[in-house]
């Protein structure tokens, strides 16, 4: 069992650098998928159901390469693998708060391009859940992780890591995603010790714009992936 001072750990901020720069590598790579996506239908909004079938495509894609980085990681072992999972958890809740604070804004009438459809929030759990037991399931299943699509995700964002000026650019913006993640685990046991839900109301439809109750993090920054949703 994983003990409290891990979190503070130099091997736990090593591994959450690490993994935020693969974030931030990868959302990069994903914007020109999602680029290409945009164009191909041409002027045609993309549905919801389809948004959510590529976030199941993403986050797997993500867990399956945070797999391959923690695989080549020295030394390690069921504490590391628990520290990975709480890391893409913070990682995925964030994009799940961002969605939220994005259709409250809209809901309150402000200047935002209309989704066609409310986010259904029981299914975005679904598919964090559906990440993180592929996760899990890859980490001690590692010939399965070692795909043609995960390598490649793999070796090209090693390749742009490596870069001198692209590779120190996404380690500061890994830092930046890094330093969110943290905080939002503090905040997340914060609010667990003083008895209230971390997670706000993750099941929020916005029927009634005056009673926003999606989580409002006083830490909260905009991951840079959430400009490629």
């Amino acid at each position: 069992m994983i003990r409290i001072v891990d979190f503070c750990s130099v091997e736990f901020f090593t591994l959450l650098f690490r993994l935020a720069v693969v974030f931030a590598i990868f959302a990069f790579i994903w914007g020109f998928i999602n680029l290409a996506i945009g164009l191909l239908r041409g002027s045609q909004p993309k549905s919801y159901p389809l948004k959510s079938a590529l976030k199941a495509i993403q986050f797997f894609l993500i867990a399956d390469v945070s797999v391959l980085f923690v695989l080549k990681l020295p030394n390690w072992g069921t504490e590391t693998i628990v520290v990975a999972v709480v890391i893409l958890l913070a990682y995925f809740i964030g994009k799940i708060n961002s969605m939220q604070m994005r259709f409250a804004v809209q809901l309150n009438g402000l200047n935002m391009p209309k989704q066609t459809e409310k986010p259904n929030y029981a299914l975005e759990w679904g598919i964090i859940v559906f990440a993180l037991g592929i996760f899990v399931f890859l980490i001690y299943n590692p010939t399965l992780a070692e795909n043609k699509l995960s390598t490649w995700f793999y070796e090209t964002i090693l390749g742009i890591e490596k870069a001198p000026f692209f590779g120190f650019i996404f380690k500061i913006i890994g830092f930046v995603i890094g330093l969110t993640i943290f905080l939002r685990l503090i905040n997340t046991i914060g609010m667990i010790a003083t008895g209230k839900n971390p997670f706000g109301n993750p099941f929020y439809n916005g029927k009634n714009k005056n009673d926003i109750n999606s989580p409002k993090d006083d830490t909260h920054f905009d991951d840079y992936q959430e400009v490629n949703d």
